[in-house]
This record gives C-alpha cells, sequence and structure tokens, in this order.
C-alpha cells in the first residue's frame, strides 16, 4: 500500500503558494501552520474549503502561540513531536515569513538524515517552476529539480483562497481548458479605420456636462428660461419626490431629510438642460467600403456617417459610454489571439468580472486571464486618462483578492498615425510615461505586429502592441 502524502505549508496571506503545488503534486492531506496572528485572522479558512472540494483532507492547523511564532528551534521541535504517523511529507516553503520557513527547512533536513523519503518544494511566481529538493542516497546530497507550474485552477478557485467570489451576471466566461466558448464578431476591426478612431475619441466630449455643449446665459436670460419651463419642473420635481418615498402618505422630516442630497443633484440635472445647445452634432461622412460593410455587419444598419453623439452609440452599438465599447472591443481582440495562437498557456477568460464579498462589488475587471500556472492578469481597457491612485487601488485589490499571483495591465488605444491629429485626446498620449513610472507594463491597441518606438514630444515611448500581448507575458511559446 502507497504511504499517504501529507503536505505542510505555512498558513499566510497568499496562500495561493499552498494551493498550486498542494494539486499539482496530487497530495493526500494537507495541514497549515499558523503563527499566532494567522490563526487570528482566519487565513487558511479559503484555502481549506478549496482544497476540500478537491478532495484533498484537512487537517486542523497547526497552530503556534505568540511565543513559538519567530522561534526556529520551538516550531522544529513541535513539527518532530506531530509528524508520528506513517506519512510521506512534502515540506511546502512558499508561505509565512523566514522563522517558520527556516523551520520547516530544517526538519526537513532532519527527517531526511535520519532515513525518511521526503521532499521539500517551491511554487516560484517569477520563474513559474515548482522547486523541488530531495535526498540522493547515492551522494549523501540534496538533490534540486524543477518542472513548470501547471495546475488547472478556476478564478472561482483563486479567489475563494482569499475569501472572495465571483460575479457573472453582466460578464461571461468566453475561454476555458483549451475552448473558446464564443467567436469574434469583427467588432475590435473597426478600431483599424480612422473614421471610427476619431468617432470614438470625440465621443465623451458630447458629454453634457463638457464646457463646448452650453450655452452662456446671463442671469436674467435663466431666470426666464425656469419660468418657462416652470410646470415641467414641478411635474418633474413631484414624480421624483413620490418614487423616492415609494408613494408613501406618510411623511416626516427623517424621510424628507434623507433625499435632499439626491434632489438637488436631481434639481441640477433638470437646470443643466437649460444651458444646453439645440442638439447639434458633428457627423463624420464615410467614404471607405469596407468600414461601411464591417458597420453593416457589426449593427446590421446601413450606416452612411457617423453622428457623434450618445443617442447614436446607444442605437448603434448598444452602448451608453465609449468605455464601454472600448471594453467590448478589447475582448473582441483577446478572442482573436487566443484563437491565432490555441497552444497558450491560458487556462480560463473572462470579460467584465466582479470580485465580491458578502455581496459588495470590491473589484471589477475588463479582461481577466487565469493561466496555466495559477497566476490571474488583468487587463484594463482605457480610453482616456487613468490617475495614479487608480492604479495603485486596483493592484491593491486585485493581490487583496488573488495574492501576489497577479498582474494589472492598462490597454488603450494609440495608433502612431493618430499622435498628431486633433480629435485624439492628450490624456492618451500621456498615458505610456505615466503608467511606466508606476511600474506597470502596458499594451497599446492597434494594428502593428510587432513592437516599435515612437517619439512624441521629444519623448521616445514604446508602443507595445496588443499584437504582441500572448508572446510578451510568455503565453505562448
Amino acid at each position: 500500500m502507497e504511504k499517504q502524502i501529507l503536505m505542510i505549508g505555512v498558513s499566510t496571506g497568499q496562500n495561493t503558494t499552498n494551493v498550486l503545488p498542494a494539486l499539482q503534486m496530487k497530495i493526500d492531506y494537507f495541514v497549515a501552520l499558523e503563527t499566532s496572528a494567522a490563526n487570528k485572522r482566519k487565513w487558511s479558512e479559503g484555502m481549506y474549503r478549496v482544497l476540500q472540494e478537491r478532495g484533498i483532507k484537512t487537517i486542523e492547523p497547526i497552530v503556534l502561540t505568540p511565543e513559538e511564532d519567530s522561534r526556529i528551534d520551538m516550531i522544529s521541535d513541535k513539527l518532530h513531536k506531530i509528524l508520528t504517523g506513517d506519512f510521506e511529507v512534502l515540506w511546502n516553503l512558499g508561505g509565512g515569513q523566514k522563522a517558520q520557513q527556516f523551520a520547516l527547512w530544517k526538519t526537513f533536513n532532519e527527517r531526511i538524515q535520519s532515513g525518511k523519503d521526503e521532499i521539500a518544494c517551491y511554487a516560484n511566481p517569477e520563474s513559474k517552476m515548482l522547486e523541488i529538493w530531495g535526498y540522493d542516497n547515492e551522494t549523501n546530497r540534496l538533490d534540486y529539480s524543477e518542472v513548470p507550474i501547471e495546475v488547472k485552477i478556476s478564478a472561482k478557485e483563486i479567489f475563494a483562497i482569499y475569501g472572495f467570489d465571483i460575479d457573472l451576471n453582466e460578464g461571461e466566461l468566453f475561454y476555458k481548458d483549451e475552448k473558446l466558448l464564443k467567436d469574434s464578431s469583427g467588432i475590435s476591426e473597426l478600431m483599424n479605420y480612422k473614421e471610427f478612431r476619431e468617432f470614438m475619441f470625440k465621443l465623451p466630449k458630447t458629454n453634457l456636462n463638457a464646457d463646448e455643449n452650453s450655452l452662456n446665459l446671463t442671469r436674467s436670460e435663466l431666470s426666464k428660461k425656469q419660468r418657462s419651463n416652470s410646470k415641467y419642473f414641478d411635474n418633474k420635481i413631484k414624480e421624483f419626490i413620490v418614487n423616492k418615498l415609494n408613494g408613501s402618505s406618510e411623511i416626516n422630516i427623517n424621510r424628507v431629510t434623507q433625499i435632499i442630497p439626491s434632489l438637488r443633484k436631481y434639481i441640477n440635472n433638470l437646470n443643466l438642460n437649460l444651458y444646453l445647445k439645440n442638439g447639434e452634432t458633428e457627423k463624420i461622412t464615410l467614404k471607405n467600403n469596407g468600414l461601411i460593410g464591417l458597420l453593416k455587419k457589426i449593427t446590421t444598419r446601413n450606416i452612411a456617417e457617423l453622428d457623434i453623439s450618445q443617442d447614436f452609440l446607444l442605437k448603434n452599438f448598444s452602448f451608453q459610454k465609449t468605455s464601454f465599447l472600448f471594453e467590448k472591443i478589447l475582448e473582441d481582440k483577446v478572442i482573436e489571439l487566443i484563437k491565432e495562437n490555441p497552444d497558450n498557456e491560458i487556462y480560463e477568460a473572462y470579460s467584465n468580472i466582479k470580485v465580491v464579498k458578502h455581496g459588495k462589488t470590491l473589484g471589477e475587471h475588463d479582461i481577466l486571464l487565469v493561466t496555466k500556472w495559477g497566476t490571474i492578469i488583468s487587463l484594463d481597457a482605457k480610453t482616456f486618462d487613468v490617475e495614479s491612485k487608480d492604479l495603485d487601488a486596483r493592484l491593491l485589490n486585485l493581490r487583496n483578492g488573488a495574492g501576489r499571483y497577479v498582474e494589472f495591465i492598462p490597454i488603450f488605444p494609440l495608433y502612431e498615425s493618430d499622435i498628431y491629429e486633433k480629435y485624439i485626446p492628450e490624456q492618451i498620449l500621456n498615458l505610456p510615461d505615466k503608467i511606466r513610472s508606476k511600474g506597470f507594463r502596458y499594451f497599446t491597441f492597434n494594428n502593428e505586429k510587432n513592437n516599435k518606438k515612437i517619439i512624441w514630444k521629444e519623448t521616445e515611448v514604446d508602443l507595445s502592441p496588443i499584437a504582441t500581448l500572448l508572446a510578451k507575458l510568455e503565453l505562448i511559446h
């Protein structure tokens, strides 16, 4: 009868480091070594649930006292006393701080010196290799080997390790275990046409709050407009209040006070309409038959001109914002890249996925890739500016939900032929330097096949085109 494999790992805030080797090495039992702080923070709970659902039996954690937490000798003595069964122990060195890791390494060495046939391992997130140490009886030395980390672990499981869940109400899983679950629509090809990019970049400027869409009114002109629209205003405000109070006849000061902030905002929006110009929109006449044909395929409509307005966007593409349209374009492009490279290292791919806890959304990801080595890559579609604090917050939220086996990558449209066009926002052109200064990688959405450097304002910028995404992320070889 084969010996049962027991893995011992230090419970940590980054418990993916325990789950990945446990699954890859096909262990039978797992026991967590918990410091007093890890036990108090219940770090092992999510990890234990994921392992149990995979058929791995879990043993009550070995809990250290505050006095034992950093004592290598005391931890090692405790492990020796506990390990009395007929198990082959697999020592996982990935989690915890140096004291706990050294204690595991010390105990491992002492046991193999006494004749135990055991190994130690470490799932290296940088090299994506599972590093393994065993004892060579012939040479009386430690023997080192490594194999690629390759684990079929889902996004749901990875986030569950940290106590989170995923919400796909508005998103979908579009690739899993070497199978595309949807085909590309071709919508990403629209970006290769200059007229469409102009439409995309100008659309946000049609927002009602933009200065260029408002009239300059004197106080008397504004008062006159308000008086002439008083009946309309009265009815709208009544409707708003009745809706907020849910038609209740019981109205008291507390309930009225609660709706005042939202009522003030609503009245401001009503007043804003008094400043607006007369619905004039800019139109781009289409002359390229390729673009006209592609728009017919995407929208099923004969479109001869692009009306730069939110109404046109909603009517023809069913999106209320340019950012939503670009997210769909990015998803379509990723599907194309996967289709072109079927021999890839992606296990799952999602669009518009939310990370939630107790019903509260803690993070949103436009495109989320789960690799075959258990890492997560979040692709963030950007059409305008991105604040430095937003980059920091997004990465923090992602790491809180998935550990350090993660990467956050902004992607934004940038064609070399656009950089001196009036329609391209300067915020887009500033993005490469801003993102790079924060230590992130980025990719630009364009039709370039290979990386090239471009010059803008005497600054050399890596274009880093999206065509190179899978290769640069080592998702293809």
